[in-house]
């Protein structure tokens, strides 16, 4: 089979990533649907998150490890060969707690293609990286809210096992054809002894914890605004409007990557982080529209934000065998750090709706200077580029 070229290799790494994020996504609508089949209570459906969340987090140090000493191609790929066969396989699980397990692996592969993904767009095609990167993440924000939307729309015609039959089916399609007709860069691999002693740059520790009090504030937003707007309405309607602006208007944040090159990396991604997290601040305070305003900002500038700091780590990292790793050190602290912050959030939200979103946003804004260094040390590199 023929090789694609790199225009089309990138085109069809985006689709990867779109259907990747899918998968995040696609068991929402489902899950008291999931938890009830296997007569499992209400903390069913959050071990079904719990578990993905535990895979993806754990195996991204892995997979940087292993992108690093055998390709990034081998490893995002693989990844999501992987991820087609764990989501078309699991409403096959006999129980419970093996459905867990293929939820558990569904994240594995997440974790696979994810730090791998982002290295090998940069690799396929050298020009524009940061461009790439914003595109990489506006595909996850699409591909997120088609997951939410398609699949409970699904589910009211069809039940959730032959959903997630049709979602490892369009997975596996477009994974197939990139193992086949993407090309290997090339790039040389490292001896693990090599990679072992760039495992855990300072950097890259203060950046993953200083931004990762925004990464935990993104995470649990989207989780919860939706459930929070039809709590403070009563309208089921918008609540739904409202949580699925929270995903979708991350496909506007490339328009904003144009104007956020213009400035300094402390003012986009530390203003941003500070204005975000004001916002979410401000969340028990807001009126209706107040809410879906805020949604569509989180949306919007998270992908500026994430696609920065993603670029960020390329910048720092001269050694580009090692950028997967770093990349996945980052994201398996933000991960960790982010279940651990909503885990708080979910136990203050039981009791004090509004007292949880103005811990969240302090939790930002507290963790924040941590990146401060960082992103210093990312201006001077790029005012000698």
């Amino acid at each position: 089979m023929r090789k694609l070229t790199p225009v089309q290799s990138v085109a069809l790494m985006l689709i990867l990533r779109f259907v990747y994020a899918m998968n995040w996504y696609n068991v929402s609508p489902f899950l008291t649907s999931i938890s009830g089949s296997y007569a499992e209570g209400s903390s069913g459906s959050g071990l079904i998150l719990s578990a993905f969340l535990l895979g993806a987090g754990i195996f991204q140090i892995p997979s940087g490890f292993l992108a690093s000493r055998i390709g990034t191609r081998n490893v995002a790929l693989w990844g999501m060969i992987i991820m087609s066969v764990s989501v078309f396989l699991s409403p096959l699980s006999p129980d419970f707690i093996i459905f867990l397990v293929s939820r558990f692996f569904v994240g594995i592969a997440s974790a696979f293609f994810f730090s791998s993904g982002i290295v090998l767009l940069g690799q396929i095609d050298k020009k524009n990286i940061d461009g790439k990167i914003t595109m990489f993440n506006v595909s996850f924000a699409a591909g997120g809210g088609f997951g939410i939307i398609l699949f409970g729309e699904l589910g009211r015609f069809i039940p959730w096992q032959t959903s997630l039959y049709i979602a490892g089916i369009i997975t596996a399609i477009p994974s197939v054809l990139a193992l086949a007709m993407i090309p290997d860069p090339g790039v040389i691999r490292k001896t693990m002894k090599g990679i072992a002693s760039k495992a855990f740059s300072p950097l890259m520790l203060l950046l993953s914890i200083g931004i990762g009090g925004y990464w935990a504030l993104n995470f649990t937003a989207v989780e919860y605004l939706n459930p929070y707007t039809f709590f403070k309405t009563g309208s089921v309607n918008y609540a739904g409007i409202v949580g699925s602006i929270a995903l979708f208007s991350g496909i506007l944040g490339i328009f904003i990557l144009p104007f956020a090159r213009k400035y300094r990396p402390i003012m986009v991604t530390g203003g941003l982080v500070i204005f975000l997290s004001v916002l979410v601040i401000l969340i028990p305070f807001t009126d209706n529209a107040g809410l879906g305003a805020i949604a569509l900002a989180e949306g919007i500038f998270s992908i500026t934000i994430f696609s920065a700091e993603y670029y960020y780590v390329v910048l720092l990292e001269t050694d580009e065998t090692v950028v997967p790793l770093s990349i996945a050190t980052m994201n398996s602290f933000q991960i960790g750090l982010g279940s651990l912050i909503a885990f708080v959030f979910s136990i203050i939200y039981s009791s004090n709706k509004d007292l949880a979103w103005c811990s969240l946003g302090l939790i930002s804004l507290i963790l924040l200077p941590l990146s401060i260094p960082v992103l210093l040390k990312v201006e001077k590199i790029s005012s000698i580029t």
